[in-house]
């Protein structure tokens, strides 16, 4: 006993730096290492991880759903146009013998394009399937980039829905392939700048100016 009354003192082997209760929701430094992170860093990478599965099983959801709408497209392409169809054909053929547009052949449009058809020209071969197996990616990308913009501000569910809206309602430009990779490029630079915005973090940025 102390000498002051009413008042008691610790034994000198005493710890009087008892470990804080796993049961108290907020980080401890200097706690044992076996609590982790604590309780509320428990529940935050679980939180982490049921965003990052329910945004996987969205994505394989869009995917499946764009495969199961466009597969019948495939073998079947109900508006050709002998003017501009006719010269992407022949634009897509001539990139992959090595001529460049502008310079080898007429073309009114930016010069990715070509390029991007005609990878998908050279592997496949000169059939309107391969240049649709690119169109379906790009569709494909096109609703991802929507679910992926929304899904941080608005719940999966309805992110999901509306990129199946934008897949639905898609008014195509029926003339021409080129002008579908415009739509993406536009879609990739709102996703861009709104991770910027969100995230603060400059290689968003220079990905949407690069697009």
């Amino acid at each position: 006993a102390s000498a002051f009354s009413g008042q008691l003192t610790a034994p000198p082997s005493a710890n009087i730096f008892k470990p804080i209760s796993r049961k108290r929701p907020f980080l401890v430094i200097g706690a044992n290492p076996r609590d982790g992170f604590g309780i509320m860093g428990q529940s935050f990478l679980k939180e982490i991880n049921l965003f990052k599965m329910k945004n996987l099983l969205f994505f394989i959801l869009i995917c499946v759903t764009c495969f199961i709408l466009f597969q019948p497209m495939f073998n079947f392409y109900p508006m050709i146009s002998q003017g501009d169809h006719g010269r992407d054909f022949y634009a897509f053929d001539r990139v992959t013998h090595g001529d460049k547009p502008y310079a080898d052949f007429w073309w009114n449009y930016g010069p990715l394009m070509p390029y991007y058809y005609g990878f998908f020209h050279h592997f496949f071969g000169p059939s309107l399937s391969g240049i649709l197996l690119g169109k379906f990616i790009l569709i494909t990308l096109g609703c991802l980039l929507i679910f992926f913009t929304l899904s941080s501000i608005i719940p999966a569910a309805i992110a999901f829905i509306s990129a199946i809206w934008y897949l639905m309602n898609y008014n195509d430009f029926f003339y021409t392939f080129n002008h579908l990779g415009g739509v993406v490029a536009i879609l990739g630079i709102i996703c861009c700048l709104h991770r910027f915005i969100h995230h603060q973090k400059t290689f968003f940025l220079y990905i949407s100016l690069l697009l």
